[in-house]
């Protein structure tokens, strides 16, 4: 069985990649996003995210996020209240 580092390494492999092109946000991207010009969207001051917010409730305050064609994330869900 092949080793990842990460969940992310392990969806590089398993994602069609024409649902990874154009504009894509990667929420909760961690030190590594989906793809390399993804939007990195963290909580925390990580190489690669471009955008740190503790309120993933209210994007609208990321002005870059307008327009995506894909919103990728992995392991967002358990850090969200309700």
């Amino acid at each position: 069985m092949k080793e990842y580092f990460s969940e992310t390494d392990k969806a590089r492999e398993l994602i069609d990649p024409e649902y990874l092109e154009g504009k894509v946000a990667d929420l909760g991207c961690g030190g590594s996003k989906i793809k390399p010009d993804a939007i990195g969207v963290d909580g925390r001051s990580l190489e690669g995210v471009d955008y740190i917010t503790d309120d993933i409730y209210n994007l609208s305050q990321i002005t870059g996020l307008g327009g995506l064609d894909t919103l990728y994330s992995s392991h967002l869900l358990e850090h969200l209240r309700n």
